[in-house]
């Protein structure tokens, strides 16, 4: 009886490459057993069925960063020693794939204080991480308290320009409401250990004792800039993970992240339309919405009744946009819609919908003092887990659509 042997042995039999070439095909997940990925070279095989998929390259894998929310009671370091491809999401429509080598050597970046629930970032690109530590001082980091008790304007405004806490001065923050119970406060720069005390605190010196108040660190103001499709920018809270292949550009922004309702403010701004026309346009994918609705996700975040734009609502009227711009073939069938929104994908839905070549597009960009030469343009629209592919970050979107406002309005 033939013993088993090495996976990579076995691949190198089949395709004649070379052992490193070999262990880059199945790392990369690129390789088939009896249908199944199977993506560590030294598994060991038999009488089973190996393929090597027609697409494969043998290329290492692009560094992996991992965005977990780690839900309330849980350390984070728990947590993380949960990842792995055997919890993968089942539901995870990103396209994305797991692999073993997208958990393996992940570094914590800014943990989370202790106590608190929120973003924590794992990361395998050494850029990631320092990009993190360098500009950390820089980054606003945003906590949300529960409270009890009523608050007046004057005591809010006393909250903004900061207090004294056990004799020692509280940092000046931006202090919001966020619904009727709790209260958001973004500060930067807080020292190690302290911030959730500093917001409880604040909170409780302002209410007097007959008020209680527990801090939650969301740390939401910290986006991937450099545009990783996933998680979206509308992404809900769940405690499921999905990795986003970084790039060379800085995945941290000191800018607001760019949200669907933002991109959705500027097109109606470039084209001049009212609420019900945006309606119109949404209306011709399919989507049955109201002009109230429309209303709501695009009044300002801190406007009374806004409502975030969903990555659902934003596809149809990136659909809807093509259909008003260029006119709908009612023969063809209906197209699947793509989710999640990303920003490479808003740009290539505006690049259809206004009919532009690349010429125009650098001349949108050149409007804004933004020049971009030919290959990063042509990196946003390459299909992702394209070789060339780079994603789109927030502050060039937000560029394209100001120049794009430029040429549409003048």
């Amino acid at each position: 009886m033939t013993d088993p042997i090495r996976l990579s042995k076995r691949l190198i039999e089949l395709v004649g490459c070379s052992r490193r070439e070999a262990e880059l095909y199945i790392q990369g997940g690129w390789v088939l057993v009896d249908g199944e990925v199977v993506d560590e070279p030294q598994f060991k095989v038999l009488d089973q069925r190996v393929e090597l998929l027609p697409d494969a390259v043998a290329a290492p894998l692009e560094p992996a960063t991992l965005l977990l929310h780690v839900p309330s009671g849980h350390a984070p370091s728990s947590a993380a020693a949960t990842l792995g491809v055997a919890n993968h999401w089942a539901d995870d429509a990103s396209g994305l794939r797991p692999l073993n080598g997208h958990f393996a050597r992940l570094t914590p970046c800014i943990p989370l204080q202790a106590g608190a629930d929120g973003l924590h970032v794992l990361t395998q690109d050494w850029r990631v991480e320092r990009k993190l530590r360098e500009d950390l001082s820089k980054l606003e980091q945003e906590y949300v308290v529960e409270v009890d008790g009523q608050l007046s304007p004057a005591q809010l405004k006393r909250l903004n320009h900061g207090l004294t806490f056990n004799g020692a001065p509280l940092p000046p923050c931006k202090v919001s409401w966020q619904n009727e119970t709790r209260l958001r406060f973004a500060l930067k720069n807080p020292s190690p250990g302290s911030s959730c005390s500093c917001a409880t605190a604040s909170a409780s010196r302002c209410w007097g004792s007959s008020a209680s108040a527990s801090a939650a660190c969301r740390w939401p103001r910290c986006p991937p800039a450099s545009g990783a499709t996933w998680p979206p920018r509308n992404a809900s809270s769940h405690t499921a993970v999905a990795a986003a292949q970084t790039a060379a550009a800085p995945l941290i922004s000191q800018d607001v992240p760019m949200l669907n309702n933002d991109v959705l403010r500027s097109l109606r701004y470039s084209l001049d339309l009212s609420d019900a026309q945006m309606a119109d346009i949404i209306q011709l994918s399919g989507l049955q919405v109201g002009a109230d609705r429309v209303g709501a996700v695009l009044k300002k975040d801190d406007e009374e009744g806004f409502q975030a734009c969903d990555d659902e609502l934003m596809a149809h009227f990136l659909d809807g946009l093509v259909y008003f711009k260029r006119g709908k073939d009612d023969n063809r069938p209906p197209q699947p819609f793509e989710l999640p929104v990303t920003n490479n994908m808003v740009m290539k839905k505006l690049r259809v919908a206004f009919e532009l070549k690349e010429d125009d597009m650098h001349a949108i960009m050149q409007s804004v003092d933004c020049p971009v030469s030919k290959p990063e343009m042509s990196a946003l629209f390459r299909k992702f887990g394209h070789s060339n592919y780079r994603p789109c970050g927030d502050q060039f979107l937000r560029n394209f659509l100001r120049g794009l406002t430029l040429r549409l309005r003048g």
